[in-house]
């Protein structure tokens, strides 16, 4: 190959490069601004000092250059996360359509340190990328991570990890379970306890079942009277029964769970086991049929 040819190919090869770069650096920042890292513009310099190319990353602020010794004060802990977060699924963007079929995609707890918007925003990403790649893996310490995945994607599936005398063991899990609320998930301790699946104790969930319930049940009456939820479970049963929401039996049936239950925790934990399924047993079925 003679130097002309040589020259030439480089310069080929460099321009090449150089679109290649253009848009994996577009597509950084399109998914940047997505997640929700607005006010940044990431981008490259080169740098030629030594024998090979080498590009310097730039970051801008609002417009401002940002110089790379204060980017530790500048970025949040958040928008690090979506950056390098970023710059990973730009990697997956730039694969050709050949290598997206064939791609199974790992998440490790991608959503650490991010809020409801960030997460929702990733989520919408990776639903626009599902399609086009083989397989998607997210693995999630976070139950409102768990349940977003699980109500945006129908066709998930899940797996827990569960602890047993012989360590670590994955079982398969449902949609309903990875979903429910904290609320649901009281309910199915309190009823897995009444009907004796259990020997653990869940006298002290039944107060804050109890509240939750009327509280969700009578929430327009309530806004109506002007009550949030900074108002005590006292005055919302008062005022439901001094408006007629509730009949005055049930409103006393109200107060003595309440009275009962706001005992001192370790009072609670005194009764015995069956002393508290029979009382469990009871506010249910007066929860279901006459509240």
């Amino acid at each position: 190959m003679d130097k002309i040819q040589y020259d030439a190919e480089k310069v080929s090869l460099e321009q090449a490069q150089e679109v290649f770069l253009d848009t994996y650096f577009t597509e950084i920042n399109t998914l940047f601004r997505a997640i929700g890292s607005s006010d940044y513009e990431i981008s490259r310099n080169i740098n030629r000092g030594g024998t090979r190319t080498v590009y310097d990353l730039e970051v801008k602020f609002k417009e401002q250059l940002i110089n790379n010794s204060k980017l530790h004060c500048l970025f949040s802990e958040s928008d690090r996360r979506a950056l390098a977060l970023s710059i990973f699924l730009a990697k997956i963007h730039q694969l050709s359509d050949e290598d997206k079929v064939k791609t199974i995609l790992v998440m490790d707890d991608p959503v650490t340190s991010f809020d409801n918007e960030r997460i929702s925003n990733i989520l919408r990403i990776l639903f626009a990328l599902k399609p086009s790649i083989k397989q998607m893996i997210i693995t999630t310490h976070y139950k409102g991570m768990a349940s977003a995945v699980m109500k945006k994607f129908n066709d998930a599936q899940a797996l827990k990890i569960i602890q047993t005398s012989q360590g670590s063991n994955f079982t398969q899990t449902s949609k309903a379970e990875m979903t429910a609320t904290a609320h649901d998930e009281r309910y199915m301790e309190i009823m897995s306890f009444v009907d004796r699946h259990t020997q653990d104790n869940k006298i002290t969930k039944l107060r804050p079942f109890i509240e939750d319930e009327m509280r969700q049940r009578y929430r327009l009456p309530l806004v109506a009277l002007n009550l949030t939820d900074s108002d005590t479970f006292n005055d919302c049963i008062e005022a439901l029964r001094n408006n007629g929401n509730i009949e005055p039996t049930v409103a006393t049936y109200l107060h003595d769970y309440r009275t009962t239950l706001n005992l001192p925790a370790h009072e609670l934990d005194l009764w015995t086991l069956e002393d508290s399924r029979s009382y469990a047993e009871g506010m249910m079925n007066f929860i279901y049929n006459d509240l």
